[in-house]
């Protein structure tokens, strides 16, 4: 096999599947191998490079997904160089690890590459983006699938996160087969520090030929450079391989490589966007120099599993590196790396549609529009997404960056006033069709549905495996979180409508029609306690703080009840609301119908109070900020309850959703 064409192969490989983006942010750029018998394409047969972008999610390269087919042929000539890749640790050379890789000469044929023999060394550092997508590389014996030998590329998605990829994960088989020998080009990669070069860093791609076969691309013998340069957070580096003739830049034919930034995301390296390319000749003789590549567990050697890369000469000539054959073992570990999280975004449902503001000046990100407002159900976000109900019957998952629909569901033309709740990858929520409905948050499809007897306002609360809610039947539930079977039922007074429970210490607090505030004992659905009010407290959201059940009664009050003894122990007066209520340091914070509120808990003394028209919005604190809707949606000052901005959206609000500085989810 080409040596040098192996190891451009390898490191190609690691760009497509290292630091291929997957979403919250985006739809998986795939990259799929199809052996190709010898033909036109290719005289001494190779393989077919075929990459597009999974439309729907399904992890699978489809027909009508393709966009791009190139083809790497198997070359004929090659020499005795060696090279060996060691694991470069996370340090000054490289940030978050890497590898080294060596290059020379075997001049004591001893088929490893020594000390004394390594004439260039040069670090391939891990990039900073990743994805869940894995690959397998497992040694093919001669046989049918491959008459000289080679490997089988095994891809999958990692669904359970363990970073290997389980039997039950693989999705596609692919062969890489052995060819007939390689080429006397040789190929250098340097390190490029942030610079004018690369803004963010990134690599110089040295190429030429070894014209005096000592296996070192000697710089007298480069014969192009090509900068490629890492992209920006946000952006797709991506590269192409087109087809190059034989002529003046490839004697034999190859391959160029395209590389550059995806500045317009449409997953496509445009003809606008190379900024730099290279080419990959083919050669011409047989090499009987292996590589061997297996799965590595997770253990000593990789403490998050990889592969290890045996290489050696065909010393019997049989296609497959035997194990006496072997000559060097070197691994290359899995890293664990993400997308660069998103910071400083608000996002919350108005009448006029569900918005995505920047969290320091309410400038509009995105907005996504539909036939109805967001205003009752408050947003979720979760991986990526954000899930909001509509009342126009739908459930929304978006792409939290981009606002893009990444999917719909509808609940039988009713609305939803819901708030939806997500616990191990299922999303719960409410629907005035009378049922809790259950998904799979990745992907919508429905897991179950419990129907009850009237319309489901509450916010569900799933907490041991349990989901509780009520409806406005009159019952409170506990269910089956993973299957909806019915584990007990509590019957209150009269309807429950849009006051979210709270579970704490063992008992669920939940506002009623019938004037009530109920403490529910969770483990069994009996009756703790239950405090009336003398007013309805079906749209009351009750807050627990240091030992008591917060609630609003929307005329005219608020009280304190101990959430033992169901014992009233704080009042105020005056301030009417049914908004559930925040905390932060001694304050507790509300909307009424025209003023947000700030007191003192203890004593009950102002703190400070706004005329913004929050008609009884919920609100959340962030980073000493008060995000609330009301005339316009506002960013107060804790401490004053100065304006620090006003985004001017007209109409009501829900409940916002937070992402801080940094990148911590704030929602409740």
């Amino acid at each position: 096999m080409n040596k040098n064409l192996t190891l451009m192969s390898l490191i190609i490989l690691f760009l497509f599947v290292g630091c291929a983006k997957e979403g919250p942010e985006g739809k998986n750029s795939l990259v799929d191998l199809i052996v190709e018998p010898a033909s036109t394409n290719c005289p001494t047969g190779g393989y077919k490079i075929i990459s597009g972008i999974d439309q729907n999610n399904n992890s699978s390269l489809d027909a009508s997904e393709i966009q791009n087919s190139k083809y790497i042929c198997n070359g004929r000539n090659g020499n005795n160089s060696m090279a060996s890749l060691v694991p470069e640790l996370p340090g000054s050379n490289c940030a978050t690890g890497g590898y080294k890789l060596n290059t020379g000469v075997d001049a004591n044929n001893n088929n490893v590459l020594d000390a004394s023999e390594i004439a260039n060394s040069q670090l391939i550092c891990n990039g900073m983006t990743g994805s869940n997508s894995l690959v397998s590389l497992v040694a093919e014996p001669a046989s049918a699938n491959c008459p000289n030998g080679g490997y089988k590329v095994i891809v999958g998605t990692d669904q359970n996160g363990n970073n290997i990829l389980d039997a039950s994960e693989m999705q596609t088989n692919k062969y890489i087969c052995n060819g007939t020998n390689g080429s006397h080009s040789l190929t250098s990669v340097v390190a490029e520090p942030a610079g004018p070069n690369c803004a963010s860093g990134g690599y110089k791609l040295h190429t030429g030929t070894d014209k005096n076969n000592n296996g070192i691309l000697e710089t007298a013998e480069i014969t192009n450079t090509q900068m490629i340069c890492n992209g920006s957070a946000g952006t797709n580096s991506l590269v192409s391989l087109v087809t190059e003739p034989a002529g003046a830049n490839c004697q034999n034919g190859g391959n160029r490589v395209n590389s550059g930034l995806d500045n317009n995301n449409n997953g496509k390296l445009d003809a606008s966007e190379i900024q730099s390319f290279a080419f990959i000749c083919n050669g011409g003789v047989n090499l009987q120099y292996l590589i061997s590549v297996k799965p590595e567990s997770a253990g000593g050697n990789c403490n998050t599993g990889g592969y290890s890369f045996n290489t050696g000469f065909d010393s019997n000539r049989n296609g497959i590196l035997d194990i006496s054959e072997i000559a060097e073992t070197t691994y290359i570990c899995n890293t664990s790396t993400q997308v660069p999280a998103l910071k400083n975004v608000v996002y919350v449902g108005t009448t006029a549609g569900f918005y995505a503001l920047n969290a320091t000046n309410g400038s509009e990100l995105w907005r996504y529009s539909t036939t109805k407002g967001f205003i009752n159900s408050g947003p979720l976000v979760y991986n990526g997404k954000v899930y909001a109900g509509s009342t126009d019957s739908y459930m929304y998952a978006l792409d939290a960056r981009t606002g893009e629909v990444e999917w719909s569901f509808s609940t039988n033309l009713s609305g939803i006033r819901s708030d939806p709740t997500i616990a191990n990858g299922i999303l719960y929520f409410g629907s005035m069709d009378h049922n809790l409905y259950a998904l799979d948050a990745n992907t919508g499809k429905q897991i179950w549905k419990f129907e009850t007897s009237w319309v489901v306002e509450t916010k569900p609360v799933v907490l041991n495996g349990t989901v509780y809610f009520g409806s406005r039947d009159t019952y409170v539930y506990a269910l089956n979180a993973t299957t909806g079977s019915l584990i007990w039922k509590y019957k209150t007074g009269d309807e429950i409508g849009q006051s979210d429970p709270v579970v704490h210490n063992g008992a669920l607090f939940i506002g009623n029609k019938d004037s009530h505030v109920y403490a529910i004992n969770v483990s069994n659905g009996s009756l703790k306690w239950k405090h009336n009010t003398g007013i309805s407290m079906e749209d009351s959201n009750p807050a627990v703080h240091n030992g008591n059940v917060y609630i609003g009664v929307w005329s005219n009050a608020m009280y304190g009840i101990d959430e033992s003894t169901g014992v009233r122990s704080w009042t105020i007066t005056d301030y009417g609301t049914n908004a559930k209520p925040c905390f932060s340091n001694n304050g507790i914070f509300f909307s009424a119908s025209s003023d947000f509120y700030a007191l003192n808990v203890a004593t009950k003394s102002s703190l400070w109070s706004k005329r913004i028209f929050p008609n009884n919005s919920g609100a959340i604190i962030s980073e000493g900020v008060v995000f609330v809707g009301g005339s316009g949606f506002y960013a107060l000052q804790e401490n004053t309850g100065d304006l620090k901005w006003k985004a001017a959206i007209s109409g009501l609000f829900s409940k916002p959703a937070i992402i801080d500085s940094q990148g911590n989810i704030i929602q409740d």
